[in-house]
């Protein structure tokens, strides 16, 4: 009886194997974080509490034996080893090390068939996390100029050092630099009690935008800050011409005379009062006055009078020292012919008794002249020239033939009607 009772046994065991081998494996039912959850470090240091992460079965009861991977998600640094496997308790770690900047970083912890669990830590640099801009604009002033903190209305470049609680951090070196044309007043600063670094800035010789300066603290969010800057004129002192001088222009047309006033650096400044005045030659002028606009330019549109030859227009700037004025001449013509490389255009003309004719040369233009053939009445020739404008004025009727002698075939003729 013994014996068989152990045989029955025996082939209870076996029948047992056959039909699945080793007991059940539980499957992981959740992965959640245990430790090292919302650190703050330095960056590019190790994590002072290594993450860590529960498995559980679908039961609730910590689960060993279970493979967890470990990867970097944002910020960069490393997390390892790169795979753990849960203790007897469910629980696998990993150490972190922060990457190079400042800010937030994350770690992510995966098991297979799982959502991940992510660990967020907040990385800093000097005890600071951001840079930012504490300047209040606009950052203007005159050409040499300096922005600096002396009073009301006075401005200085100024950023402000902050830690992950939005907290000013004392005692950080901040990196400044100048570029444009402008210099600052150091190129390091440590930030003050209420974390701000403030420097003047001297701007360059020219009124323009495009001075630039930058505040610097590596790693740290938010830096380089950028400041673009822009000087204006200093106090305009001069006046001078600056379009519509020397032109020839037919009897009754137009021309638009053009000054611009300028400080002593050479910048065009606005704000100066122009006054435009007819000199001789009739005709009229278009405003009577008016105003510098940025660049310090003003214009006028003159009419010619009826009359041919040299006509004049003054541009008065009382306000400026020693009230400097400037003459424009326009010589006023029947006819215009352009004076190009190697060609008069147009070659023939003809106009009445009394009428000028005016020969205008082209930018560009090589040197030529004005040769008249001997014949009665004939103008006054004009010698080789390279640019301006010259008129001559045709008394009897006739034809006046003339050529550039340095230009084979370069000929034009004037006829002269009674």
């Amino acid at each position: 009886m013994r014996a068989y009772a152990r045989l029955l046994g025996l082939g209870v065991l076996i029948a047992a194997c056959s039909d699945g081998g080793s007991p059940a494996q539980s499957v992981p039912g959740s992965i959640t974080a245990a430790a090292g959850t919302d650190q703050v470090a330095e960056a590019g240091t190790v994590l002072p509490e290594s993450l860590a992460v529960l498995v559980r079965t679908s039961e609730g009861g910590p689960l060993a034996g279970v493979t967890v991977s470990w990867s970097v998600a944002t910020g960069g640094g490393s997390v390892s080893p790169a795979t753990a496997v849960t203790g007897s308790n469910g629980i696998a770690r990993a150490g972190r090390t922060l990457g190079p900047g400042a800010g937030p970083q994350t770690a992510s912890a995966t098991v297979a068939g799982l959502p991940a669990v992510t660990f967020g830590a907040v990385a800093l640099i000097q005890g600071a996390m951001t840079l930012g801009d504490r300047s209040l604009g606009p950052l203007t002033d005159t050409v040499l100029g300096t922005l600096r903190e002396i009073g009301p209305g006075e401005q200085p470049l100024k950023v402000i050092v902050m830690n992950h609680l939005n907290e000013p951090v004392p005692g950080v070196t901040v990196t400044w630099s100048a570029s444009g044309g402008g210099s600052v007043s150091m190129t390091s600063d440590v930030t003050d009690a209420g974390g701000e670094s403030i420097v003047e800035y001297t701007f360059g010789l020219e009124a323009r935008d495009g001075y630039f300066a930058s505040a610097s603290v590596t790693g740290l969010v938010g830096s380089p800050v950028l400041f673009n800057m822009r000087a204006h004129p200093a106090t305009p002192v001069a006046l001078a011409k600056s379009g519509g001088d020397g032109l020839v222009v037919q009897t009754g047309g137009q021309v638009v005379h053009t000054v611009t006033t300028y400080d002593s650096y050479g910048n065009g400044a606005h704000g100066v009062t122009i006054a435009w005045a007819l000199g001789s030659g009739g005709g009229s002028i278009t405003p009577a006055q008016n105003v510098t606009a940025d660049g310090g330019r003003a214009e006028a549109t003159r009419t010619l009078g009826t009359g041919t030859g040299e006509q004049t227009v003054s541009a008065t700037a009382a306000a400026l020292p020693g009230t400097p004025s400037v003459q424009f001449t326009t010589i006023a013509a029947t006819t215009v012919v352009r004076v190009a490389n190697n060609a008069f255009i147009s070659s023939g003309v003809a106009v009445q008794t009394g009428d000028s004719v005016a020969w205008q040369w082209q930018p560009g233009a090589a040197s030529h002249n004005i040769t008249f053939a001997a014949a009665a009445g004939a103008p006054a020739d004009e010698p080789n020239r390279t640019s301006g404008a010259v008129w001559r004025t045709f008394p009897v009727a006739g034809s006046f033939a003339y050529q550039c002698t340095n230009h084979s075939g370069m000929t034009g003729t004037v006829t002269v009607g009674p």
